[in-house]
C-alpha cells in the first residue's frame, strides 16, 4: 500500500496473484505456458477469469476496510493489459 496525496492507494494485480498461488503448489501441478494464456482452451479461460474475481473481490474487501483507491490491473497473452480504477 502506499499514500497519494493522503490516500491509501493499492494495486491489485491478477498476473502477480496468479504467481504466488503458483508457488504455493507443489512443482509440476502448474502450467503458465502457452496452454493456459490459450484464448481458445475453456478450462483455462475459467482459471483465469477466477484468479480476476478473487483479485477484484479482495480489492474491494480492502476499499471496505482501509483503502481509498484501488487499482485492478491485469495483462494478456497478446500484451494487452487492462486497469480499472475503483474508488471508494
Amino acid at each position: 500500500m502506499s499514500q497519494w496525496l493522503e490516500f491509501n492507494v493499492k494495486v491489485f494485480n491478477v498476473g502477480q496473484l496468479r504467481r504466488r498461488k503458483a508457488r504455493e503448489l507443489p512443482k509440476g501441478q502448474v502450467n503458465h505456458g502457452e496452454k493456459y494464456f490459450d484464448h481458445s482452451d475453456a478450462e483455462a479461460k475459467r482459471v483465469r477469469e477466477q484468479l480476476a474475481e478473487e483479485s477484484l473481490d479482495t480489492l474491494i474487501d480492502w476499499l471496505k476496510r482501509e483503502g481509498n483507491v484501488g487499482i485492478h490491473g491485469k495483462c494478456c497473452a497478446q500484451g494487452r493489459c487492462e486497469a480499472a480504477l475503483t474508488l471508494l
